[in-house]
């Protein structure tokens, strides 16, 4: 129910577009590495793992807190969707002047359902999480508006294999 709460309050806030980021360069595997360790706890409750796979990155502008909260939506539905005893996969990589965090999942991926729609506030995923958990289907809208407030992208695929992936790029911290 908290949760809920605070997913409606920062729809709220960021449907509004008058999102105050406190934005600082931030040294993004320092920053992910206790949100991903939080996050396999839970996962590993599911029978789950999570992986952090990164390279040396420059630091990124941010707000650690709505980022934090991005990640964590994705992470949240990687682990849902994911059946037990598969791994979800956290990989950070340097994409020119831009981070790229991509959360991937070996669940029932997106089929052939357009993507756009899973970034709206309410909608659900075309298909259902292994588990059958239904949310308030307010996490990947909050997920695209902090990406668009930190100048950045997010996208999401099938994956080779099955699953899919969601990739949240964001630009690097300094002169470009």
């Amino acid at each position: 129910m908290i949760r809920l709460v605070e997913d409606l309050m920062a729809v709220s806030e960021l449907e509004s577009r008058q999102l105050l980021l406190g934005l600082e360069p931030v040294d993004i595997v320092s920053f992910l590495e206790p949100v991903v360790a939080e996050r396999r706890l839970l996962a590993s409750q599911r029978g789950v793992t999570v992986e952090l796979d990164y390279e040396d990155i420059p630091p990124v502008l941010m707000d650690r807190v709505r980022v934090e909260r991005a990640l964590n939506n994705l992470l949240s539905n990687a682990v849902k969707s994911s059946p037990e005893g598969e791994t979800v996969k956290v990989v950070v990589r340097r994409q020119d002047d831009n981070v790229v965090l991509i959360v991937a999942d070996r669940g029932p991926g997106l089929g052939t359902a357009t993507v756009e729609p899973l970034f709206q506030p309410f909608v659900q995923r075309p298909k259902p999480a292994p588990t059958g958990e239904k949310g308030a289907r307010l996490g990947l809208a909050i997920v695209r508006w902090v990406a668009e407030a930190h100048h950045g992208t997010v996208t999401a695929r099938d994956r080779a294999g099955g699953g899919a992936a969601f990739v949240l790029q964001m630009p690097l911290a300094g002169p470009r």
